[in-house]
């Protein structure tokens, strides 16, 4: 390797003279403890506290989403310390290569490798960590896994041949890895946030909206307190399923919605990546309400700001007179709408709604006024809550090209922090 790639583009003054980095394997500064117990060794609803891919997010552990198993295997080897590395290791390919640093103990379940330093290393886990998060170090993992169809995997053997870029000094690695994590805490103390006007917005709705076996909400805007219970009708008597198709070569990427980029939690969506070659298209505008029919416990409903195609997955949901366009968006974007859903849904992989009985779903709603009352309520809270995701992608976006620079690249030159200036390496 030409040793210009081992000097990063940006580098703490203190260190601009400790030369260039050293090319390790992972296999020199970690040991693979574990793959985990397998499904076949544990039972499940309660015992030991484990973790697992999905209870991975926001690069930590959901405590939320941790359950319990019961083994009848020793468990000592595969406790964690503070310090260890977990690595995703079989799961989709979007999955490959997603890491987590653990700061604190818990169990460890299947399908995930636990990495932890060699005793004699003289390095900073943390560091290692994040040079293991780096999008270099993930491509290297994702390229070297056994890919199937759905799956993929990388064995212990091409594990331990990943390359690593480590600093001389110790003080450097720390110096490095404190810098990430402040950046991580921002970036976390944001997502906190997030969920907090999450959990207001829902406790929010089952006050506004009337519960199973009531008429009217237990709270109610002054103005509204007298205009006494809800009427009730069926989705399908207060809005249309949209059938109007459009031609391929009409629809533009930039409208397009398909299952795909539907994003899931009623989060919105994302552009398109391409558009189809055949198929039929159903047109949507402005004020349609899409709900994804594959898998709907994923939650994938988005209320419509312009006019566009989507998919034949997707079902577009066009208010009557009844019922007011944004009211109906928060009546479709509810966990007891999607709990319906799937009740009726056919299909075990890949369930879908039944839009007969979908139609059926039984809808309560006050006058025009109160519904435009509740819905400006619930859109600022929405306004929020996509101000302060547009905000963690910002501070995402920026902690990724810190990496970038903190760690060494194929770059000519390099940058001092806080000098201002580019170094020939």
């Amino acid at each position: 390797m030409n040793p210009q790639q081992r000097i990063p583009k940006l580098r703490f003054p203190e260190f601009e003279q400790d030369g260039k980095w050293e090319e390790k394997t992972l296999g020199r500064i970690l040991q693979s403890i574990s793959n985990g117990l397998s499904i076949e060794q544990c039972k499940d609803k309660s015992g030991y506290r484990v973790t697992r891919i999905e209870t991975i997010s926001n690069k930590a552990i959901d405590l939320e989403k941790v359950g319990y198993v019961v083994t009848d295997q020793d468990i000592s080897e595969y406790k964690l310390a503070v310090g260890d590395i977990l690595l995703s290791n079989i799961n989709s390919l979007s999955h490959i290569g997603k890491a987590v640093y653990v700061d604190k103990e818990y169990n460890l379940y299947h399908g995930m490798n636990l990495l932890r330093l060699i005793v004699d290393s003289s390095n900073s886990s943390s560091f290692v960590f994040y040079q293991i998060d780096s999008d270099r170090v993930k491509k290297s993992i994702e390229r070297r896994a056994n890919k199937s169809v759905n799956q993929a995997s990388i064995n212990q053997t091409d594990l331990k041949k990943i390359t690593l870029f480590i600093p001389p000094s110790l003080k450097e690695q720390q110096k490095i890895a404190s810098c990430l994590s402040s950046a991580d805490e921002v970036i976390g103390a944001h997502v906190r946030k997030l969920a907090l006007l999450q959990a207001h917005k829902k406790g929010l709705m089952q006050q506004l909206f009337p519960q199973a076996g009531a008429k009217t909400p237990r709270l109610r805007f002054p103005e509204f307190q007298q205009d006494g219970a809800w009427e009730e009708k069926t989705l399908g008597e207060v809005a249309e399923f949209v059938n109007e198709k459009t031609p391929l070569e009409e629809i533009s990427i930039d409208s397009y919605i398909s299952t795909e980029n539907l994003l899931p939690d009623y989060t919105g969506i994302t552009a398109a990546l391409k558009l189809p070659t055949s198929g039929s298209f159903t047109k949507y505008r402005e004020g349609d309400v899409l709900v994804s029919n594959i898998r709907p416990y994923l939650k994938k409903v988005w209320f419509s700001d312009k006019e566009g195609a989507s998919s034949n997955d997707v079902f577009v949901v066009r208010s009557k007179s009844d019922i007011q366009s944004l009211f109906l968006s928060f009546l479709l974007k509810n966990d007891n709408f999607i709990n319906y859903v799937m009740v009726g849904a056919k299909g075990v992989k890949m369930p879908r709604g039944d839009k007969s009985l979908i139609k059926r779903y039984p809808i309560l709603f006050p006058s025009l006024s109160e519904q435009q009352k509740i819905a400006d309520c619930l859109s600022s809270l929405d306004r929020l809550m996509a101000a302060m995701n547009k905000k963690i992608t910002l501070l995402q976006q920026h902690k990724k090209g810190l990496m970038q620079q903190l760690f060494p690249p194929a770059l000519k030159g390099r940058h001092t922090i806080g000098m201002g200036k580019t170094h020939a390496p």
